[in-house]
Formats: C-alpha cells, sequence, structure tokens
C-alpha cells in the first residue's frame, strides 16, 4: 500500500479534510491508509503502524470517513494490512462505533 497523495490516493466520491490528506501524505508517517466507496460502503484499508504518535489522525481519519456513511449503510474498516495497533487504535474503533450506532 503507497503512502497516501492530496491529488490521488481518496476517491473523488470522499470528501475529506486537506489536513487529514496532508497528515496521512507525510512522509515520516508510518499510518498508510486509502478510502472508498462501494455502493453505500465506506472503506477504509489501513496500513503501517497505529501508535500514540498517530492516534490523532487515525482518530480524523476514522471520523471523517465515519461522517461520510449514510445511515445504515456499512462502514468497513479493514486493518489487515496494519503491522501493529496500539490500544490507542482501538480505543478509537470502539468510540467511533457508539457514535455509528447512535447516528443509525
Amino acid at each position: 500500500m503507497s503512502p497516501i497523495t492530496a491529488e490521488s490516493a481518496f476517491s473523488p466520491h470522499l470528501s475529506l479534510s486537506t489536513r487529514l490528506v496532508h497528515e496521512l501524505g507525510d512522509p515520516h508517517s508510518t499510518l498508510r491508509a486509502t478510502t472508498d466507496r462501494n455502493g453505500a460502503a465506506v472503506i477504509i484499508n489501513a496500513g503501517g503502524e497505529i501508535d500514540a504518535c498517530n492516534e490523532h489522525t487515525w482518530r480524523l481519519l476514522v471520523g471523517e470517513a465515519a461522517s461520510i456513511v449514510i445511515p445504515p449503510g456499512p462502514f468497513v474498516i479493514d486493518v489487515s494490512g496494519l503491522e501493529f495497533m496500539g490500544c490507542c487504535a482501538f480505543a478509537v474503533l470502539a468510540e467511533e462505533a457508539k457514535r455509528c450506532r447512535e447516528r443509525g
């Protein structure tokens, strides 16, 4: 999985913040991710590592991608490409799962 760039990494159907695209595109970032839409589903494919150093970027990514989902459309986060996933990353997923349930 290659690092994202502002020009090409995200599907044109998804509108994520310039700040997030910049943070994910940082050559020093250990988190790599792409997002896509497949029908009603919004999908994040994550690779690299998620730890305390990039928790903020992970939180932004998950939150922004989740906000694009049209309920009750599925929100899929594929972490099979991750080499390391710290406890903070699981906490972000749990918090976003709660918000998604509240939205429907």
